[in-house]
């Protein structure tokens, strides 16, 4: 079948190794409406084994997608992968929203279960191994504040003005932490905050990192509008006495070309840090707790008087939402 061969080609050219495609040999258990409507292999892919379903027709629909899921399982317990001539804006908006594995031969692929969401030949992996990408930590953080119970695909994508795609691929990477976070409902997946908040922070605290990109030591305080970071955030958040140098932060726009330089011997009068997201705080003065917490270097971390200031940050966030 010519496009078996051109699934196999492009596989093949995205994975940068060898795979099969045989006949799936138990084909007579499956309804005479599936087989009409898709041609059922079994792919073989890094010592792996997925069922592919082509269809027959380019005027299939997604009733038909919606029938062989809830048909296929009965007769194998292998993963399902459609594979389509086209796909339509909804169909693809839907299927990456319910995790639904699907390849449109050199034109677009969606594999979640092997943590490959694809866009043409574009390829986006998603990090699962220890930490997650800064767009989660953001979600993750925006989720805690708010205090958010129950959060579909297309509500996280809304949240964080985020594509369909996109937001599904965060999901992935916190299931591959967290999966316990992540429930499928039906064929909906949902960000479930299990327990109460306090678990959830201790949990991400474990994996987030500093959401610091640069950072400049200035000999003077900028003028302009700038918020508080770090330990300097810290302080206005809690008992903590006011850290020198202070420290703020600036958006990307921030050019220290415009400042003179301060000698690596001299303290400077302010630190000015860039940060890796963004996110939507109530608090004029002071970016977030949490990612003033991460912005303090580990070594400051371990001093008891910071120790403290973060168990007060922590219960002051669990007692109020943004």
């Amino acid at each position: 079948m010519e496009t078996t061969t051109k699934i196999k080609s492009y596989l093949e050219k995205t994975f940068h190794c060898p795979m099969k495609i045989e006949e799936f040999q138990d084909e007579g258990k499956v309804s005479l409406y599936l087989r009409d409507r898709f041609a059922i292999k079994v792919m073989k892919l890094l010592g792996l084994e997925f069922l592919l379903l082509l269809a027959r027709s380019s005027e299939y629909t997604f009733t038909d997608i919606r029938h062989a899921l809830a048909t296929v399982p009965r007769q194998t317990s292998l993963r399902s992968i459609f594979v389509l001539p086209s796909i339509s804006v909804y169909a693809r908006t839907t299927m990456i929203e319910e995790g639904i594995a699907f390849v449109v031969p050199d034109q677009q692929i969606y594999l979640p279960f092997l943590a490959v969401a694809l866009s043409g030949q574009k390829q986006r992996q998603r990090p699962h191994t220890t930490h997650l990408g800064f767009t989660t930590h953001a979600l993750l953080l925006t989720v805690l504040y708010k205090d958010l119970r129950r959060l579909s695909v297309g509500e996280a994508a809304s949240l964080m003005n985020v594509s369909a795609m996109t937001a599904s691929r965060l999901y992935d990477e916190i299931e591959g932490l967290f999966p316990d976070l992540i429930l499928r409902e039906g064929r909906t997946r949902l960000f479930i905050q299990p327990g109460d908040r306090a678990q959830l922070i201790d949990r991400i605290m474990e994996v987030l990192r500093s959401p610091v990109s640069k950072a400049y030591r200035l000999a003077q305080i900028p003028d302009g509008s700038y918020r508080l970071g770090g330990q300097s955030a810290l302080s206005h958040y809690s008992m903590l006495t006011e850290s020198e140098p202070l420290v703020l932060v600036a958006d990307k726009s921030f050019d220290p070309n415009l400042f003179a330089p301060i000698p690596r011997e001299e303290e400077p009068a302010a630190l000015v840090q860039i940060l890796r997201y963004e996110l939507d705080w109530d608090d004029p003065v002071a970016v977030d707790p949490i990612t003033a917490t991460l912005s303090i270097p580990g070594a400051l971390r371990s001093d008891p008087r910071i120790e403290a200031a973060m168990e007060e940050v922590k219960g002051a966030v669990l007692g109020s939402r943004n």
